[in-house]
């Protein structure tokens, strides 16, 4: 370094010294540090480095280290708290709100159990359910099972039975860990009992499965928690009947596994370059598939395979995507099941833009953005065309003001109808790719919405509800419905995938390790002992670090098992060495674990999962699972095939108009009150004549009606009338087109007549209902 920047670095030490502020660096007191000096130094090439050993440098670098310690310890202790803080005002605001979630439910029958008083719930508990059965047991939390255990353990005068498959295990982000099935296991004791026969798969298939899971003595990693007991497939005497699939008359083998191939230099493919040449090669492999079935060479048994029998399962939802474009390319048609809501589909935000439209239909700025809707279809030049042109636009807002009569008369669905129709929005969708499942997206959300209006009257309301719904949406009814799925092929995310079950079965990227993310947020994992932690500041390859990944690794395992077990006949596998940037790639990954058994669970306390070297030469370990059973078949990913490989065109089914045999009534309208009372000289309460009341002057039309009717849904009967409908009219007049100045005086007074006006004998009045019994 340069004598002057020796200098000023030491003025900046001398400061510091002085100070005593560790935490206040200079900010160039990194470049003393032997870590970056060593770093730096051409000497560590000749195997030795002064600066690692020079004891002022050794001495910086030390408080750089400590400083990062201390700032990591600071920023746990303050998150720990912040938590405890927040979970305590929380607490305080549910219980002045009187209000409980369904985890508090859990969490405040735990502490009761375990409270001064718990032995006498638990005695009420046991009277009122002596024997209990939980399913799916695997799935069940700490906390949950600390309640079960607290009521039953040790009651031989009770009964506790477990249900559960801990290999199917894949829930730890919903709370569910493979630790507290452990505990149970060990509290069960010998009591406990398997099943030995699968009733899915083909003789075939078990066998593969078999053999990729017995080829280590510890598959699931957690060995004791978790054993594979090798299972048997029923048989045609135990009542099952088994479809083989078969290409050209001739059984294949259950199991093929695509070993992914070398780059053009010879390098393990990238990431994002081994996914994209799997994509392609599945689709071309389903494609083949479904030609070979139209010409009667690929059966389930006795029937020709069909689309609909084709699962691809993926771990992301973008992994879908590229398959499912892949297969439209080819001319196949796809349906894609994830737990995704129709609230958060394209169709809902160009639904909710109209729907704005409709009801500020005086106003132009939501008149022009109901252009951009995307179920109208239009690009910008068509836009364009109605914005700038008088007479279409004038068109167009006279189309929005006569939806909006509709809706104010007729109702929500009448109103939603009529809007696909005139718009032309199924002829939209259907001139663009994914119409199914735009037109079944869009139907679903008027389905929907007529339901929600029958509890949220008046179109604001329902606009505010659907909003909310958008923005954050539980309810499973909300979950996208499938298109007609008879003649698609299935993309499903793994998790999703648990219980079902498909007759051929694509695993393209179980090859990807998801290794833990240290970066950026604070990382789950459980001790040695099975105590559950948050780090907020793992470091690479710390004995923490470890844990974590050895954690991940086991429940990539369980994954991979869900996904192996899925099919009835037929499984494609793609396997082989993958490269991640910064990180370990396919050897990270649960199938290098359970092919390449070179790690042990020991191993991993200490050392990150790595199922072998880079660059290694993996074909042994496949030639050993291919020799445990002829149901294994390796071969080499199959090359593109020249030009697409499509199935043959189906002709459709002939169309034909069904016809009608009934009646329909027409003795019968809707009527507004407005209508009905029409004819009806209304006398003010002050008994003025009609020429005297401003009430029987004000101006008439649904529009009034609309206008009034927003007013009655804002006002606050109990607060000042007068004062909250000068505010309002101000705001809403002008979306009616009516002059909130001019009529100020007379709608104060009539709507506080309206609030102060006895409805029956007793003297209820509006004024007298507060919001929450509205």
């Amino acid at each position: 370094y340069k004598p002057a920047a020796i200098e000023a670095l030491a003025a900046a030490l001398d400061a510091w010294a002085e100070a005593g502020d560790p935490f206040d660096l200079p900010g160039d007191f990194r470049l003393v540090a032997s870590g970056h000096l060593h770093e730096k130094s051409t000497a560590k090439k000749r195997g030795t480095d002064p600066a690692l050993e020079d004891p002022f440098f050794v001495a910086c670098q030390r408080v750089l280290e400590r400083r990062g310690e201390i700032a990591d310890e600071l920023r746990a202790a303050a998150l720990a708290e912040a938590t405890a803080f927040a979970a305590e005002r929380v607490r305080q605001a549910k219980q002045q709100g009187q209000r409980i979630a369904f985890q508090d439910q859990l969490t405040l029958l735990h502490e009761a159990l375990h409270g001064d008083q718990g032995e006498e719930l638990a005695a009420a508990l046991r009277r009122r359910f002596p024997v209990a059965m939980i399913d799916e047991f695997q799935d069940t939390d700490a906390l949950q099972y600390g309640i079960f255990r607290r009521l039953y353990f040790g009651r031989p005068e009770t009964g506790l039975t477990l249900i559960g498959d801990p290999k199917q295990a894949i829930y730890s982000f919903r709370g569910g860990d493979i630790f507290a099935y452990l505990q149970a296991k060990r509290d069960a004791g010998e009591a406990r009992y398997s099943l030995d026969t699968n009733w899915r798969s083909v003789p075939g298939l078990i066998e593969a499965v078999n053999a990729v899971f017995t080829g280590r003595s510890d598959p699931f990693v957690y060995s004791e928690a978790i054993d594979y007991q090798p299972v048997r497939a029923a048989t045609e005497a135990e009542g099952k009947e088994h479809a083989p699939f078969t290409e050209q008359g001739r059984a294949v083998a259950p199991l093929t596994l695509w070993r992914i191939p070398a780059d053009a230099k010879g390098r393990p493919p990238s990431k994002t370059a081994a996914q994209a040449g799997l994509v392609e090669a599945t689709a071309a492999e389903i494609a083949r598939l479904l030609a070979a079935a139209a010409r009667g060479e690929a059966r389930l048994g006795d029937r020709a395979l069909r689309a609909g029998d084709i699962a691809v399962l993926v771990r992301a939802g973008h992994q879908g995507a590229a398959v499912r474009e892949a297969l439209r390319k080819r001319g196949i048609g796809a349906v894609s099941v994830a737990q995704e809501k129709v609230f958060k589909s394209p169709e809902a935000l160009g639904l909710e833009l109209l729907l704005q439209a409709v009801i500020q239909c005086h106003d132009r700025d939501h008149a022009r953005n109901a252009l951009a809707s995307d179920l109208l279809g239009h690009d910008y030049g068509g836009m364009a065309a109605i914005a700038f042109d008088e007479q279409r636009w004038l068109d167009w807002v006279d189309g929005l003001r006569e939806l909006n009569r509709l809706w104010q008369q007729r109702g929500f669905m009448t109103l939603f109808q009529t809007l696909l129709q005139r718009l032309g929005i199924a002829q939209a969708i259907a001139r663009r790719a994914n119409a199914e499942r735009r037109l079944t997206n869009l139907l679903h959300l008027g389905e929907l919405l007529q339901a929600a209006s029958k509890n949220h009257p008046g179109p604001d309301a329902l606009l505010a509800w659907y909003r909310q719904q958008m923005h954050d949406c539980a309810d499973e009814e909300a979950e996208l419905r499938l298109e007609s799925d008879e003649a698609l092929v299935h993309i499903v995310t793994i998790h999703k995938s648990k219980g079902l079950e498909y007759p051929v079965v694509f695993l393209p990227f179980l090859w990807d390790g998801t290794e833990t993310r240290l970066k950026g947020g604070l990382v789950p994992f459980h001790d040695q002992a099975g105590r559950a932690f948050l780090h907020a500041a793992m470091r690479e390859g710390s004995e923490q670090h470890c844990l974590a990944e050895r954690e991940r690794l086991a429940e990539d395992v369980r994954l991979a098992y869900v996904a192996l077990t899925r099919a009835e006949a037929k499984v494609y596998l793609a396997w082989g060495e993958v490269s991640a940037r910064g990180g370990r790639g396919s050897r990270a990954s649960a199938l290098g674990w359970l092919l390449h058994p070179a790690q042990t669970p020991d191993d991993l306390a200490h050392a990150l999962p790595e199922a072998f070297a880079a660059g290694a030469d993996l074909s042994a370990d496949l030639q050993r699972l291919a020799a445990a059973t002829p149901a294994i078949e390796v071969c080499d990913l199959p090359a593109p095939a020249d030009g697409d490989v499509e199935p043959p065109e189906t002709r459709p089914p002939a169309l034909a108009p069904a016809t009608f045999a009934g009646d329909i009534a027409t003795d019968w309208r809707v009527a507004s009150f407005t209508a009905l009372t029409r004819d009806i000289h209304q006398v003010h309460r002050g008994g003025s004549p009609r020429g005297e009341d401003p009430v029987l002057n004000f101006p008439a039309g649904s529009h009034v009606g609309s206008f009034l009717h927003l007013l009655l849904e804002r006002l606050d009967f109990r607060a000042d009338v007068a004062a909250q409908t000068a505010e309002l009219a101000e705001q809403l007049a002008p979306r009616f087109g009516l002059d909130a100045e001019r009529h100020r005086d007379t709608l104060q007074r009539w709507l506080r007549d309206v609030v102060d006006t006895p409805l029956d004998d007793t003297g209820l009045r509006l004024r007298d209902i507060d919001r929450a019994h509205r």
